[in-house]
């Protein structure tokens, strides 16, 4: 397991947020740790990109055909610090 560890990824916009789309597959999430400036940064890239949404309704080879449809070309992923790669427990209750 690489829990912690950086990951390359595509920003990709939702509703209230950002999408962290993973360069490689990996079974774990992407998640956001750090501040505004941090979160600037990801901003820049992401208008860099041409500003690429997250539709829910497609699929993640969807949603990144779009981006590639859109630039005409495979952009270099971005790569900090701020976002890694993220295991998300789930606990069930129990009854008594």
């Amino acid at each position: 397991m690489e829990i912690g560890k950086p990951a390359a990824f595509y920003p990709l916009r939702v509703m209230g947020g950002f999408v962290y789309v993973p360069y490689e597959k990996t079974d774990l999430d992407l998640v956001f740790r750090g501040n505004q400036d941090d979160m600037d940064k990801i901003i820049e890239y992401w208008h860099l990109i041409k500003s690429p949404k997250y539709y829910k309704t497609k699929s993640l080879q969807e949603n990144l055909q779009e981006m590639y449809d859109d630039l005409q070309y495979w952009p270099k992923p971005m790569l900090t610090n701020k976002v890694v790669k993220a295991l998300h427990l789930e606990y069930e209750n129990e009854d008594r």
